[in-house]
């Protein structure tokens, strides 16, 4: 675990000069083939998906490179199988929970009318198999404790939080639960699946208990887990929020002090993040992706300054969730603004030694005659990465300016002339990441641009400054940019406003975006799908390399590209070397 300071950067509007050095990231592995599946859809498959066949034409410069399998997770080998063992809220009413039923009903554990705990096995292999039969790696966590093992149940929003009272019963559950994986699965494949205890147990909502009841929760638990599965890895829950890893009820550091003391497994530093932006006293909150990355790294620095035993234990963000709006409708950027975003944090954390990264969805279902999928801008980041993948990487150094007195194209002034019903006095500021992935035949440089304030729209001149010999002579230099108005979200809304059936808090704010089903119901689900072709063209236009738009002079030893950029947007440059 490296231990970096990463400072957030304000882009200054004044240019200056820069170097072609870049600070090494290493080869970049698939860090983001991670993702979370949950709960009462587990016997669903939720998250498995049949590839669109269009997403793996091979005339595309980044073609979905599908597995041999009839459905799969997008982007994903690996899945965090959260609330396995019940203790659901009462009031979910979908999924595996049918009519007629109570919460209880689906725990894998029960007290019978004499008091013994009895098991419900029969419902833990329709669980795990769809994602067992599709050949995903399992990280099993144990949160939701079943409610027969708590005298005061305590259901909060996503189930029972209360610990259990008699760690003694719980350890026989959870080695039981372990030796059923082993028949179920083998002993060799579970020994390499790793377990997790709790979700977000910082705060009650997920854990309602102290610190004096966790401590030894976590150990009954882990060595329940190990007398049956020696080399399982087991880690604590997931950080979330602000904390640092020392406040809240439940304190990740002191749990880190009580496992090195006591000998217990910690086998990963999980951390959460989301972001949920507002606006407070006339400044936006929580828009900043490095704020939100430093707070990760500085806790991951914490935990192994903390303790040398734990220096090399691997960091992950095993929940990462979209960037939210300040309107508080729909949920998520799945345009520009949310890939900008996703780029510019993921790049950061890299920098502070992330190891891996778990994603949400990338696909809007859409109907028209089948079930499809519009690719949102993480699915389309994760497309490109796929095949930058395996290449050194590094971060590199911009310039960047303003570009003045700019013309924009009508929709845009429309956004940058809003006007706020709280006006900013803070105006947010404007973030610019690279990162340069080299191939023996190949460079690729993808830039983000972002902006705090939704409705800066001021086009940046960007320069990159890379060692000639990186790049050669006779290079072809291609490009393909995600953009505020290209992205097919961009599209649906506009259909949707011209056909009346946009959200009228949505037609409140200008450029806002969402899944199509937020921005308009089901009947914008199906408007979009009557015009299906439109949108496939143009997500496949947004994964073909076009000719580069910018300049690149080549001048002794360096190599410079200028080119355009407004946020939000993700500009992807492929610099394809002549072969000599």
């Amino acid at each position: 675990m490296k231990s970096v300071l990463i400072v957030g950067i304000i882009i200054s509007a004044c240019a200056s000069a820069i170097s072609c050095e870049a600070a090494p990231l290493g080869s970049l592995h698939k860090f983001w083939r991670h993702h979370p599946v949950l709960d009462r859809w587990l016997v669903t498959g939720a998250g498995l998906t049949e590839i669109p066949e269009w997403l793996c034409d091979p005339a595309l410069s980044f073609p979905y490179q599908k597995k041999a399998l009839s459905r799969e997770i997008p982007f994903a080998d690996d899945v965090t199988v959260v609330r396995l063992l019940g203790g659901w809220n009462p009031d979910w009413k979908n999924g595996e929970v049918r009519p007629g039923t109570g919460a209880t009903d689906y725990d894998l554990a029960y007290r019978d009318e004499s008091g013994q705990i009895r098991y419900r096995w029969e419902l833990l292999a329709p669980r795990l198999n769809p994602y067992v039969n599709a050949g995903c790696g399992l990280t099993l966590v144990l949160d939701n404790t079943p409610a027969c093992f708590a005298s005061e149940p305590a259901f909060k929003s996503m189930g029972q939080a209360a610990p259990p009272d008699d760690l003694k019963e719980w350890s026989e559950f959870i080695e039981e639960l372990c030796r059923q994986l082993v028949v179920l699965y083998g002993e060799e494949k579970v020994n390499g699946w790793r377990f997790r205890l709790g979700t977000e147990c910082q705060g009650d909502e997920r854990f309602d208990g102290s610190q004096e009841e966790f401590n030894p929760f976590y150990s009954a638990t882990a060595l329940a887990v190990r007398r049956v599965l020696p080399d399982a890895p087991f880690g604590p829950f997931n950080l979330a929020g602000s904390c640092n890893g020392s406040g809240g009820a439940i304190s990740y550091l002191a749990l880190a002090d009580f496992c090195v003391s006591n000998s217990l497994p910690l086998d990963f530093a999980a951390v959460s993040i989301y972001s949920a932006p507002s606006v407070l006293r006339g400044s936006l909150r929580t828009t900043n992706p490095r704020f939100k990355a430093q707070q990760k790294i500085e806790f991951w620095n914490a935990l192994a300054e903390r303790h040398a035993s734990l220096k090399d234990v691997p960091p992950e963000v095993q929940e990462f969730g979209i960037l939210g709006n300040e309107f508080d409708i729909g949920a998520g950027e799945p345009g520009a603004r949310g890939a900008a975003w996703e780029f510019d944090m993921m790049v950061t954390l890299l920098e502070g030694g992330m190891d891996r990264f778990w994603c949400w969805g990338v696909f809007d279902p859409i109907p028209h005659g089948r079930l499809d999928y519009l690719l949102n801008g993480t699915g389309w980041l994760l497309s490109v990465l796929e095949h930058a993948a395996g290449g050194e990487a590094s971060v590199l150094e911009q310039q960047v300016m303003p570009v003045n007195d700019p013309v924009l194209p009508p929709e845009l002034q429309m956004i940058a002339s809003f006007e706020r019903e709280e006006p900013l006095v803070s105006p947010g500021n404007l973030f610019v990441k690279s990162m340069r992935v080299e191939h023996p035949d190949r460079v690729f440089l993808i830039t983000s641009v972002f902006h705090e304030d939704r409705f800066v729209c001021t086009p940046q001149q960007i320069t990159l400054t890379l060692p000639q010999e990186r790049v050669g002579d006779g290079a072809v230099i291609r490009q393909t940019v995600l953009a505020r108005t290209n992205s097919v979200h961009w599209l649906a809304r506009s259909n949707l406003q011209e056909a009346g059936l946009l959200d009228p808090g949505f037609f409140e704010v200008p450029g806002l975006l969402s899944p199509v089903f937020l921005m308009g119901g089901h009947a914008a689900r199906l408007h979009v799908g009557k015009y299906w072709s439109q949108y496939e063209e143009q997500m496949k236009e947004l994964l073909r390399l076009k000719p580069f738009e910018g300049a690149a002079v080549q001048s002794g030893d360096v190599a410079t590209l200028t080119f355009q950029a407004a946020p939000p947007s993700v500009t992807v440059i492929v610099i394809e070397k002549r072969q000599r």
